[in-house]
């Protein structure tokens, strides 16, 4: 299976929700992201 992720997804990871393990433990395989993701996480991440 294939899991292709967002930014919304990535910044979720980043505050360490609690209650997120599943999630963590389903993306610790490899997962594809579009190809501007870094601009969309560094743009969340400034505003």
């Amino acid at each position: 299976m294939t899991f292709v992720v967002d930014c919304s997804i990535i910044i979720r990871l980043l505050c360490n929700v609690e209650g997120d393990d599943l999630l963590r433990q389903r993306l610790a395989r490899t997962v594809h992201a579009p190809a501007l993701i870094d601009a969309e996480v560094s743009s969340a991440i400034r505003a």
